[in-house]
């Protein structure tokens, strides 16, 4: 950990946030496993995503990719996303604290998922200690309960109990570290007509949340809400599709765009106002 500019302390030593990739990286060479593959060259971190809020620490998502690599080639690749979380007891203003034995406590208690001594945690998408159902939420297999559920939800939303869900793509959106998790799901769906072998083009949203009993109150609540508006009008909220319990993850339809060529606004974006100028 030396030419970092570290400042020595007698419990150890501190490093600014702007240099804690070069910290992650080290980690990451001298793992006794390795969690990231694919990258040929000289690994960089670039950042994707920051999060400090009192009592819940520090939590930042990196991009991985080569040192001198292009930007777009490294931009959405989900399996070099790094997520590194820190407990409070390690952060000191805009500084991060390492104890004296962090070069030697290192472990790796599950497959992506890397510990250092003090509380840090690396961990390479879909890995996610809180959020141990994530990697199956992004993978649906099609004996599982994901696919199942996802078949099921499409048939609702169409109408039509005759369509037969094919395969499935699943995109993550909206991630935050050990908290929930918002996936896009890009289905395709196949029924036999008199005509031939009719398909179909759906796309459905995941909210995979920490805690299934969580995931289970917030869907309740969700449905009886959508029942509530349905009975005065069109709903103004997605039409909530199931659940799949043994994962914790909700599902529910895609607001699409009244126009084709509008692009689709999610979460917050969604209440902002639109400007026509005339």
């Amino acid at each position: 950990m030396t030419g970092l500019g570290l400042i020595q302390h007698e419990s150890g030593v501190a490093v600014s946030i702007r240099e804690l990739p070069l910290i992650v990286v080290q980690l990451l060479e001298r793992a006794p496993q390795q969690l990231l593959s694919g990258v040929q060259r000289q690994l960089s971190l670039f950042v994707r995503y920051l999060r400090s809020k009192p009592g819940r620490g520090l939590a930042i998502i990196y991009n991985a990719g080569a040192l001198n690599g292009s930007r777009g080639k490294r931009t959405n690749i989900l399996d070099r996303w790094v997520t590194v979380t820190l407990p409070e007891a390690l952060l000191a203003g805009t500084r991060v604290r390492f104890s004296a034995r962090q070069e030697a406590a290192l472990e790796v208690p599950r497959p992506g998922i890397l510990t250092a001594d003090g509380g840090l945690v690396v961990q390479v998408f879909p890995a996610d200690n809180v959020l141990p159902a994530l990697a199956a939420s992004c993978a649906p297999a099609p004996d599982g309960p994901l696919f199942s559920a996802l078949e099921t939800a499409a048939r609702i939303q169409l109408c039509d109990p005759s369509w037969h869900l094919t395969s499935v793509k699943a995109e993550p959106v909206r991630y935050k570290p050990s908290n929930r998790c918002v996936i896009r799901y890009r289905l395709l769906l196949e029924r036999t007509t008199q005509e031939g072998i009719l398909q179909q083009d759906l796309t459905l949203f995941g909210k995979l949340y920490s805690h299934p009993d969580q995931a289970r109150s917030i869907q309740e609540k969700t449905q009886q809400l959508y029942a509530e508006q349905a009975q005065t009008g069109p709903p103004v909220i997605p039409r909530p599709l199931g659940i799949v319990e043994t994962l914790g993850l909700s599902l529910s339809e895609a607001v699409q765009s009244p126009k084709a060529a509008d692009p689709l606004r999610t979460g917050v974006r969604a209440l902002e106002p639109c400007f026509k100028r005339g």
